[in-house]
């Protein structure tokens, strides 16, 4: 995947913060930074592209960043607290994000982000587009803080964090579908926090819709149910359970996904190395022999057949 790493390590400490300054304007947008204390700075950024999705890592000491209004770009951020605490000001606002929390800004007009101290975060950046044609009001949005523990934004950290850690080459079909699975899942988690555009209140198509998302963001997690997806939403079992009586139950939607992901494994060149019943596990399936027969019943035959057959 396309990568890049810029760090202040190997500059002059006299020049360590110009060097910063081109290095934040070159990854993100156009952006004025001003140290924030005497002491000698220091900086990285390492930086994945997702397709239309940037996802990058920035560990940095204390500085003030502005973004003016006369240097405009299309594009949405997203910042994740790491370490430390940062504030995003935007629209007459100011979002202080701790470790977990995230906060969305708009590069369209003019914010600015504080960090009083060294800290880490991590950043997505795409087109704005991708949060309007999901829904999302931008100007009530930005500058407001997700909370970790609260809603779905430990889903997205999660997420975020995943890709942010992976150093595995994937297809450029791959990046793309796990780009817009971050898209979506922020946007979900905006909905959620009550920033859709659409009318106040969730329609049934859209909640389903919500939960579809966080089950595609935690289908690995081997406790996944729809008791704790239910929990997680605040709803009853049964609740949640009613929400999907016209189709596929949702067990039956996690089970089928976690099979369809489990077979996206097995047929991975790069996943040659582990075996069946690893991939099994990793995909919910405790048991090798339950792994199997369920994938039998839903594929109609068998893991090993399925490997072989990509494989040929």
């Amino acid at each position: 995947m396309v990568s890049s790493h810029f760090t202040t390590d190997d500059v002059a400490p006299a020049d360590a913060f110009a060097y910063w300054r081109e290095v934040i304007c070159a990854v993100y947008v156009q952006l004025r930074a001003d140290p924030g204390g005497q002491e000698p700075f220091s900086g990285s950024v390492r930086a994945r592209d997702w397709s239309d999705v940037t996802i990058s890592r920035v560990t940095a000491g204390s500085q003030t960043v502005t973004h003016p209004e006369s240097d405009q770009r299309d594009d949405c951020l997203v910042s994740i607290q790491m370490e430390g605490t940062g504030v995003i000001s935007q629209a007459g606002r100011s979002a202080v994000l701790r470790p977990g929390d995230f906060g969305l800004y708009d590069a369209t007009r003019p914010y600015s982000l504080s960090f009083d101290k060294p800290f880490s975060q991590i950043v997505v950046q795409f087109p704005r587009s991708l949060l309007v044609d999901r829904s999302i009001d931008l100007d009530r949005a930005v500058a407001t803080r997700g909370v970790a523990g609260e809603g779905l934004t430990d889903v997205v950290s999660g997420l975020v964090s995943s890709l942010d850690a992976q150093e595995d080459e994937m297809p450029a079909a791959v990046r793309m579908r796990l780009g817009m699975q971050v898209v979506d899942c922020l946007a979900s988690a905006l909905t959620v926090q009550g920033f859709g555009a659409s009318v106040p209140g969730i329609e049934p198509s859209t909640r389903q819709q919500l939960v579809l998302d966080y089950v595609s963001a935690n289908v690995r997690n081997p406790n996944l149910s729809v008791a704790t997806t239910a929990r997680a939403f605040g709803l009853t079992t049964r609740s949640l359970q009613l929400l999907f009586a016209d189709g596929p139950s949702l067990n039956a939607r996690i089970r089928s996904l976690r099979l369809e992901r489990a077979a996206d494994a097995l047929a991975n060149p790069l996943l040659l190395h582990q075996t069946i019943a690893r991939i099994g596990a990793d995909h919910g399936f405790g048991d090798p022999a339950s792994f199997a027969r369920a994938f039998r019943r839903h594929f109609g035959h068998s893991p090993s057949e399925h490997r072989a057959h990509a494989a040929a």
